[in-house]
């Protein structure tokens, strides 16, 4: 980190921390997540693949606020007041691919997790934290600016752990983002900088070990089948066409509410309907692996 972010994070972090907890008290433009996007490709507006990166970070953001909340990343669990007090509003700057997006009702929705925290200064220490991941800073830069803050190692170290859903859903939106523009010259993410050759390298077919992803879309199903005493459905995306199959766990591992029969499953099929799928995606130079994680029906 360049001693001027140093800087700007420093001052990020005094704000909030001197406005205990009342997010009123400090300016919009420290509460916006900013993402820029560079090149003639780009000129206020934006590519489908860019539109679809930003849905995912929505998704991503409210699986976190569901894994916060509710201790699973289901995002029916939330309510829809919740999701619309979670939901990021973009808009585009004239003149340039310029997205803003105010996340005040979000870092305060994500807070009310944890309500039940017995320390004020510890409650203070999580918004901050909150609110920097928000806006794109890592969750190790924010700690190391606290910890020179005199705050203690173990408290820091417990917050870490339990807003980790919101670093890590944060940091893999900005890298889906820069890798869905690409033919961008470079994508700032907050404070993330992602050079051409950065895009480049994100796109790169090339993988030297394992990668997992969570990814999620609108499919039909097309088929149903046991394997290994588990079942898979085989699915077709509603936009691109493209089919695969993917795993759903035995009932009761991840979400209680997902399909664990194939006549249940078969109904799906019969009837043509949409259904919106998350889904872990491992991918090794050998084979990608598919685990559904969340399913709900969006058009019967």
């Amino acid at each position: 980190m360049t001693p001027e972010s140093q800087l700007k994070l420093k001052t990020l972090v005094q704000k909030i921390q001197a406005a205990n907890g009342d997010l009123s008290n400090v300016d919009v433009s420290d509460l916006t997540m900013r993402i820029k996007i560079h090149g003639a490709s780009f000129d206020s507006s934006i590519t489908g693949e860019v539109a679809r990166s930003l849905w995912e970070l929505q998704q991503g953001l409210y699986r976190a606020a569901a894994t916060i909340i509710y201790h699973q990343p289901n995002i029916k669990r939330l309510s829809a007041a919740e999701r619309k007090r979670l939901t990021l509003s973009f808009r585009i700057e004239d003149g340039c691919t310029e997205l803003f997006a105010n996340i005040k009702d979000a870092a305060l929705e994500l807070a009310k997790g944890f309500k039940t925290m017995e320390s004020k200064d510890k409650k203070t220490v999580l918004l901050t934290l909150i609110v920097c991941c928000l806006v794109g800073w890592s969750m190790t830069e924010v700690c190391d600016v606290l910890e020179k803050r005199d705050e203690k190692s173990a408290d820091l170290e417990k917050s870490k752990a339990m807003l980790e859903p919101v670093n890590n859903a944060i940091q893999l939106a900005s890298k889906g983002i820069a890798k869905a523009s690409k033919d961008a010259d470079e994508v700032n993410f907050g404070p993330q900088k992602f050079t051409k050759e950065d895009i480049e390298r994100l796109n790169s077919k090339t993988r030297s070990s394992a990668s997992t992803e969570t990814e999620t879309g609108t499919y039909r199903v097309t088929g149903v089948h046991a394997e290994g005493g588990v079942l898979r459905v085989d699915l077709v995306d509603a936009e691109t066409k493209e089919s695969f199959s993917a795993t759903i766990l035995p009932k009761g591992i991840l979400d209680d509410e997902l399909p664990n029969s194939s006549a249940e499953i078969g109904a799906l099929i019969d009837s043509g309907a949409i259904i919106e799928v998350t889904l872990i995606v491992k991918e090794t130079r050998s084979k990608v692996e598919r685990v559904i994680i969340d399913w709900r029906t969006v058009q019967e």
